[in-house]
């Protein structure tokens, strides 16, 4: 936890004065921080290959975007079958 907090520019102290939930909505604003980031290099480079040689060969940038981002379609009923999964095992004792 310590390694994720020091990734998203916390020190030690900052991170164990945080809350569990004030951590994990922290490091959610960081990870969209970085897609951000992400989505803007590639419309950057997307428009200075269009404007430069590439022309009409450049890659539209929503196709690479859902390449490195695909979307999840689980549903809430999904995710509750999962976790009611992982109870069970547990229970069994497969995992800890």
């Amino acid at each position: 936890m310590i390694r994720i907090a020091a990734q998203a520019g916390l020190k030690p102290n900052e991170m164990y004065a945080l809350e569990v939930w004030e951590f994990n909505s922290y490091m959610n604003g960081c990870t969209d921080a970085k897609k951000a980031d992400v989505f803007n290099a590639i419309l950057g480079g997307y428009y200075a290959s269009y404007y430069l040689s590439a022309g009409k060969k450049a890659k539209r940038p929503d196709e690479i975007i859902n390449k490195i981002y695909p979307k999840s379609n689980q549903t809430f009923a999904d995710g509750m079958a999962q976790i009611a999964k992982i109870k069970e095992l547990e229970a069994n004792g497969v995992i800890n």
